[in-house]
């Protein structure tokens, strides 16, 4: 289907504000404005809904419109993003039956030009949400209209509601089909539900998606890849954010990175933000809650606040059990050096220190021939250590090098590795192919010195292995009174 119905535009109305699906439709149920456009009729089909439900906005429209503008059509945008289940917090299939449906009734009232193209600046988006009450479904829909205010912040109005039921014996139990993907979709539009007043200006928001976590761990997770795909082809069709578009795998623009102040934060969110130049960054992990997975977002600004979180609960059921698999575990010499660098001793100062890839930080997985560009953030000026344990579980300590001998760090900005001054230099991978881990070290002062083997390049081979490492930095900071932050970041190398 075209992403625009085939009628004139020669005439639309231009008025300036600029229109939004989302935001702010209730959860709740119907709107106090919902009895004008509600229409009882023997509905016997989806296509007798859409139609009913079309006569009752196109009516309400009429009524509310501005005098003078009869004659003049009003561009909706339709998407099976903006329509759910409340109740059972799902986005079923009926969302896309549902939204074509519609989107030919609104055509055919004379009204109304229709739009599928979520950049196209149009008057009107229409939202929806049905439940099944024992034998009705209950459809409710309404056509949402958001202007934008001289100083930026978006007011949002319900322009015209209707209402239509249908018995129980005219559905399509494939309606009600449940998947991972309903699950996700309905977590996104609550997203975007709670920060479409928070995001400024006409355009949509750029927003960069970061892999989800399992749990608080760095290790890979099938699972993550494809909760991602949900929600980047959740956010092709959204009115308020669009996803920041990967360049050769990495959501980070390395050119002038060094030289960009960033503002100092506590989570990997703001980072991203800052570092992808997007107004916000989508961050999330999910749980085991039970025999379910409860999964949760969050969309955090360069400034490190949260505009938005959700949740929502996905049926063990629907998940095929090998997503949950995380085959790093299965490398007991990588998990070995992964638990003894993160056994941290009790009451450590909260230093904030943050390593990421051009990548991000989630989920990694770096093939044969590419490149890794790491890059290093901290909260207040600090002394650091990096230490990359390979797929061969030899333990190397790369920075300070002879490229950046110098092991101190300023704060506000991000420092890549390799970057500047490295010349032809690069972390490129090769065989052997399995699980590594680079881990740092920052502190208010200079680190002591570990043992090991000195290599080319100002790089070193260590002699301790990862918990003694660990054990080395925490005693050394308890001992002397000094603060100490650390973080990892996890990448699965393949030929």
């Amino acid at each position: 289907m075209p992403d625009r119905l085939s009628f004139p535009l020669c005439h639309i109305r231009k008025i300036p504000v600029f229109l939004l699906a989302l935001a702010l439709w209730s959860f709740s149920g119907a709107s106090a404005t919902e009895g004008a456009g509600f229409f009882s009729s023997n509905s016997e089909t989806l296509n007798d809904v859409a139609r009913s439900i079309a006569g009752g906005l196109g009516k309400a429209h009429e009524t509310s419109r501005p005098r003078g503008t009869g004659g003049l059509k009003s561009v909706v945008y339709v998407s099976r993003n903006y329509f759910f289940d409340p109740h059972t917090r799902a986005t079923y299939p009926l969302s896309s039956y549902l939204a074509d449906e519609l989107r030919i009734a609104l055509a055919a009232t004379g009204l109304f030009d229709l739009t599928t193209d979520a950049d196209f600046d149009s008057d009107y988006v229409l939202t929806g949400n049905y439940h099944r009450e024992k034998d009705r479904l209950i459809i409710t829909c309404r056509l949402k209209q958001m202007t934008v205010r001289p100083a930026g912040q978006k007011v949002v109005v319900d322009a015209a509601s209707a209402r239509e039921e249908l018995e129980k014996s005219h559905w399509d139990p494939q309606w009600f089909t449940d998947t991972v993907e309903s699950r996700m979709r309905f977590l996104m539009a609550r997203l975007e539900e709670k920060c479409a007043s928070d995001l400024l200006g006409k355009e949509r928001s750029r927003v960069v998606v970061e892999k989800f976590r399992f749990q608080d761990e760095g290790l890979f997770s099938p699972f993550s890849a494809y909760v991602g795909s949900c929600i980047t082809d959740h956010l092709t069709r959204s009115k308020l954010l669009v996803p920041l578009e990967p360049r050769n795998g990495r959501i980070i623009d390395e050119k002038g990175i060094k030289e960009k102040n960033i503002v100092p934060t506590s989570t990997q969110g703001g980072t991203l933000a800052a570092l992808s130049q997007s107004a916000c960054s989508l961050t999330g992990a999910y749980w085991p809650k039970g025999e379910n997975i409860e999964v949760k977002a969050k969309l955090i600004t360069p400034e490190d606040e949260i505009l938005a979180s959700a949740s929502v609960l996905i049926p063990g059921k629907l998940i095929n059990p090998q997503w949950l698999v995380l085959p790093q575990k299965k490398d007991t010499g990588f998990m070995r050096a992964y638990e003894g660098f993160r056994d941290r001793a009790p009451g450590e100062d909260p230093f904030e220190v943050e390593i990421l890839t051009t990548r991000g930080k989630n989920n990694l997985t770096y093939k044969k021939g590419e490149k890794i560009v790491f890059l290093l953030k901290v909260n207040r000026n600090a002394h650091v250590r990096i230490f990359n344990r390979g797929a061969d579980g030899e333990i190397y300590r790369i920075f300070p090098n002879a490229f950046h001998p110098d092991d101190r760090v300023p704060v506000g900005r991000a420092v890549m590795m390799p970057g500047k001054g490295y010349g032809n230099f690069a972390f490129e991978v090769r065989a052997p192919f399995g699980n590594e881990i680079a881990k740092v070290y920052a502190s208010d002062r200079p680190l002591e010195e570990l043992p090991g083997k000195a290599l080319g390049m100002g790089f070193k081979k260590m002699t301790l292995p990862a918990k003694e490492i660990q054990d080395a930095f925490t005693g050394y900071a308890l001992k002397h009174g000094i603060a100490l932050g650390q973080d990892d970041v996890v990448i699965r190398t393949v030929e």
